[in-house]
């Protein structure tokens, strides 16, 4: 089954994002996009240590450059906010 939620802090107004296995994320390689999604990952691992229920979360790039090298830097960057966020 799959639900699409609302993004950002509103995905917590419900408890959907407990229910499931899998938490997919999907972001844009821009600053605006990037601040909502490493705000959601620090809200999600706040919560999700307070219920003890560690869903697993994966980030997908959206609107990805086309040329190898900028592509690259783009999905380092969204790889470096997840784990930074939670290591």
């Amino acid at each position: 089954t799959v639900v699409d939620n609302a993004h950002g802090r509103d995905a917590f107004g419900t408890t959907l994002y407990a229910q499931g296995d899998l938490i997919l994320v999907v972001a844009r390689p821009e600053k605006k996009s990037m601040d909502v999604l490493k705000d959601y990952l620090i809200k999600a691992k706040a919560v999700e240590d307070k219920i003890n229920h560690h869903p697993n979360v994966v980030v997908v790039g959206n609107r990805l450059s086309t040329d190898a090298d900028e592509r690259r830097v783009e999905e380092n960057a969204l790889k470096s906010l997840v784990t930074a966020t939670y290591d």
